[in-house]
């Protein structure tokens, strides 16, 4: 087999083997690079090995060079190298930091998992409508950069390929025995049994719930995803409708199976908000407290400016009721309560010229300030109180019309749930 150093050519280019980073059934997988030093992965098999190999071989290389997917490997080249030490077959793609196995053994969040289980699907989806099913879905088989969970399918090795994207006269028939163990469909494991599309949407129901909970989902107490993150216990009822033994009984095809995720995920979403409503409800036992009346703390002559300091800041509000006469109606006709206004905690008015030394009518003016506080107050705070009530009543409708709409669209939700 090739050795550190060793050169593969092709038409476009020549590639130098770095080291071994992959072995498997269908063939050994070598870093390398080309020469421009671009770092690349180049999957090699040997010529000398089973013809039916080979030809599978050259038939996944026609299939992926053909279909060009974000979520099917890419093949960049291909070539054969026959000389007296080494006879085999490669082809180049893309340099890969890690699999789906090496992810799940760091972890991976619930949300990730969802993402990267569809761009799987997608993938699988692309590949479906070609005629072609994959037979292999394992986590070594599906392959990321660490920068993103955009999940590339590769190893077409045993997939049944449309007669279209054969390059040799052998194919991978519906009912041929290849199959990896923990990741097969049961019908993958019967000898005579057909197999389709739904043996890859089986690994995937087992891959997603892997890729959660850290376990493979086998026989019927495995453990389920809630058990781990309740908000996610909409996936196990995905899981389950992909993972059932009769292949018959699966959801399929792949656009059915996300149309159900979404519909799940917004059930999910929605059932959440409705609690939420109902939770929040609005409190209609916390009545309105009335502001206190104001007292007069000081007063000071600035120029004609007369202020009184009051023991708090009293609301805009406050002021306009005492400015529209909201009082006992008696005041000083020079002194109206409309030519009041307010700077902070003081209440200030304009003097007449002739009133600036005048203590008397300073005095009047407070002693009429004095007893329009209580009705002023009084007026402020039972508008308030009106408010008050009519806005609790106003949110009280408005809530009980969200919490409506939030079930009308949760019980539309789940109607669509029971029919795809």
């Amino acid at each position: 087999m090739l050795k550190n150093g060793s050169k593969l050519y092709t038409i476009i280019d020549e590639y130098s083997i770095l080291s071994q980073i992959g072995q498997g059934g269908n063939g050994t997988v070598f870093k390398a690079n080309n020469v421009n030093q671009e770092l690349l992965a180049i999957k090699v098999i040997n010529s000398n090995q089973a013809r039916d190999k080979v030809r599978r071989f050259r038939n996944e290389i026609e299939f992926c060079m053909q279909n060009e997917h974000p979520n099917i490997i890419h093949i960049i080249d291909s070539g054969r190298n026959k000389n007296e030490n080494l006879d085999c077959c490669f082809y180049v793609m893309p340099l890969y930091d890690e699999t789906l196995k090496e992810k799940m053994q760091k972890g991976i969040s619930p949300e990730n998992a969802v993402e990267i289980f569809i761009n799987i699907l997608c993938g699988l989806q692309y590949a479906h409508d070609k005629g072609t099913v994959h037979r292999d879905i394992k986590p070594e088989n599906v392959l990321f950069n660490r920068s993103n969970n955009n999940a590339v399918i590769a190893d077409f090795g045993i997939a049944h390929i449309a007669p279209e994207y054969l390059a040799a006269d052998i194919k991978t028939t519906a009912d041929d025995r290849l199959l990896n163990i923990k990741y097969s469909a049961p019908e993958q494991k019967t000898k005579g049994q057909a197999v389709d599309g739904r043996a890859d949407v089986f690994a995937c129901g087992l891959l997603l719930n892997e890729m959660i909970t850290g376990q493979l989902a086998i026989g019927e107490r495995y453990q389920l995803i809630a058990s781990k993150y309740p908000d996610y216990d909409y996936l196990d009822e995905l899981v389950s409708v992909l993972i059932c033994q009769n292949p018959l009984d699966r959801l399929f095809p792949i656009q059915e199976i996300l149309m159900r995720l979404d519909i799940l995920s917004a059930n999910k979403k929605k059932s959440k908000e409705l609690s939420e409503l109902i939770k929040n409800k609005i409190d209609d036992t916390n009545p309105y407290v009335d502001i206190p009346e104001p007292k007069i703390i000081d007063l000071s002559i600035s120029g004609n400016l007369l202020r009184l300091k009051l023991s708090y800041e009293v609301p805009d509000a406050w002021v306009y009721y005492l400015n529209r006469g909201c009082h006992s109606g008696r005041s000083l006709v020079e002194y109206p309560s409309e030519n009041f206004r307010k700077r902070r905690e003081y209440i200030e008015i304009d003097l007449k010229r002739n009133h600036i030394g005048e203590k008397r009518i300073h005095s009047e003016i407070v002693r009429f300030f004095k007893e329009w506080i209580p009705f002023v107050t009084r007026a402020y705070n039972e508008t308030k109180k009106r408010e008050h009530i009519k806005d609790i009543e106003q949110k009280k409708v408005a809530h009980e019309e969200e919490v409506r709409k939030a079930r009308e669209e949760l019980e539309a939700n789940s109607f669509l749930k029971t029919i795809i």
